[in-house]
């Protein structure tokens, strides 16, 4: 019942042209919060929404096209429209273009490039805490999976940990804010500080107490 409301209160918006209800509906479907979770309906609500111009949607189809959430994965069409979000000020856009040129989506690999693209977006998260809203741990992990490992920068292992530390705690926010993709970030990050704690501790063997 409680389903249907929202559903008919978005729809009514909808039919106004509203393309930012478009969005909000498609997002309650991908998420499941509207009791239903579809990417088929969520797909198709954010179609409408980026046809009437709205540049979340568009965001949020380029999700759609990179992971195949009910479509064929297609990596140009996910470049194009992470490439409109970037360019509108999205840091959330601008760090997906640096995952496809980090494995060679679409784009030539180019890790160096990809590294560039990570510490932009701490700059713009640093600049204006609006802009980078809600990314700041899908950021810091990526610094730190760079430094970690060498991707695009100097290999840093305690850089690469004050990285993952802090994207760890931002992902546990999220989790506790009830978002459902955060468990994903907290796995990623716990996997990356395991890493980074046997490197350090083959580096820095500890010494028997007196």
């Amino acid at each position: 019942i409680v389903r249907e409301l929202v559903e008919g209160i978005y729809l009514q918006e909808i039919k106004a042209g509203s393309g930012m209800a478009a969005c909000n509906l498609g997002s309650l479907y991908y998420t499941g919060k509207i009791g239903e979770q579809s990417y088929e309906k969520a797909m198709n609500y954010y179609e409408i929404a980026a046809d009437s111009g709205d540049m979340q949607a568009l965001e949020n189809l380029g999700y759609c096209y990179y992971y195949g959430r009910d479509c064929e994965v297609d990596y140009q069409k996910a470049f194009e429209c992470f490439s409109k979000g970037a360019f509108c000020g999205s840091v959330n856009s601008l760090y997906k273009i640096g995952d496809m040129y980090k494995r060679g989506y679409y784009v030539s690999r180019d890790e160096r490039e990809a590294f560039r693209i990570y510490s932009y977006c701490l700059d713009l998260i640093n600049a204006d805490n609006e802009a980078g809203r809600g990314c700041e741990a899908d950021v810091f992990v990526r610094l730190g999976d760079c430094f970690l490992h060498g991707i695009g920068c100097e290999q840093d292992t305690l850089k690469a940990l004050f990285w993952i530390q802090r994207a760890e705690y931002e992902f546990r926010i999220k989790e506790a804010n009830h978002d459902i993709f955060a468990r994903r970030g907290i796995e990623w990050a716990l996997r990356l500080l395991n890493e980074c704690h046997m490197v350090l501790d083959a580096d820095y063997p500890r010494t028997q107490p007196c």
